[in-house]
């Protein structure tokens, strides 16, 4: 899988997740536009899939307000740095996903610990899991955010706004992560913005009594829309906290194309969601 070209290895992978062989040329479903945008990703793409580069878009955006407070960034973990950081941090890697590190009191970790568990963060190409060809554009570097919230294991819930625009019409759908990194493994649900349970993935659960409507919700939504701005399909996630509203990513990419749809139904119905038509202009003028 390594060897093959970017547009073989999704075409392999989308057949292997999905049974059929995808239509990259003329894409419909989901699962496909997804296929098709890490082959032609925009300048912009990169930008904001970077978790450094991208708080200067919601700064100007929404506000600094809704940024987690930053400790520090940096091209290396050193003794200085680890020395200068609080007891409790998080530990991020900008450069792709799963790069993450919460902890809660920093007398409990070696710097050798943390220096190996950061370099193997910034060695990585994360752009060749799942040929997400966005992510090579970006330098890998380190992030130290504040730990939101007071519970020593789990982080805040995270409210993940799938934003879809077609011909000016906004779709919105929300994933919420509860329980991440618990004993027991995290839930998800999902829901449509006057809080309805959906289902959009094999794992989401149906009872969505099992979480509470946090009371920044609707802000939150509205957040999402003025972020997702100019863009056919992005996803914009945010831990909430109460009122409290602090931005976590966009995604361009989810799952890399590869997420685990209920059915090929819903792979459709959400392909119709969004056009790619302007990003297919964008990317022919960047290889212009």
């Amino acid at each position: 899988m390594a060897r093959l070209s970017d547009r073989h290895f999704t075409m392999l992978r989308h057949w292997r997740a999905f049974g059929v062989l995808p239509d990259l040329s003329a894409p419909r479903t989901f699962s496909e536009k997804i296929g098709y945008r890490k082959l032609h990703p925009t300048p912009s793409m990169s930008i904001l899939s970077d978790k450094i580069a991208v708080r200067d878009y919601v700064r100007e955006r929404i506000g600094e307000q809704y940024l987690i407070p930053c400790h520090a960034t940096a091209d290396e973990l050193t003794p200085e740095l680890l020395k200068a950081l609080p007891d409790r941090f998080v530990m991020k890697g900008n450069h792709g996903s799963g790069y993450n590190l919460l902890v809660e009191d920093k007398s409990q970790w070696t710097f050798p610990e943390l220096y190996d568990i950061s370099r193997n963060w910034l060695d990585d190409d994360f752009s060749r899991v799942n040929r997400e060809t966005q992510y090579r554009a970006i330098k890998p570097r380190l992030l130290f955010e504040k730990r939101l919230g007071n519970d020593a294991v789990t982080p805040p819930n995270d409210y993940k706004f799938h934003c879809f625009r077609r011909h000016g019409e906004l779709t919105i759908i929300v994933q919420i992560i509860t329980g991440r990194f618990q004993a027991g493994g995290h839930q998800r649900v999902c829901i449509t913005p006057d809080w309805q349970p959906v289902r959009v993935e094999t794992r989401e659960i149906e009872d969505v009594s099992t979480v509470e409507k946090p009371a920044g919700f609707d802000r939150a939504l509205a957040l999402a829309e003025t972020l997702s701005e100019g863009f056919d399909y992005v996803r914009v996630d945010f831990y909430i906290l109460d009122d409290a509203i602090f931005f976590g990513e966009m995604t361009f990419t989810p799952g890399g194309g590869f997420m685990e749809l209920i059915d090929r139904q819903v792979d459709h119905y959400l392909g119709s969601l969004f056009t790619i038509d302007r990003e297919r202009a964008r990317a022919r003028r960047v290889a212009l």
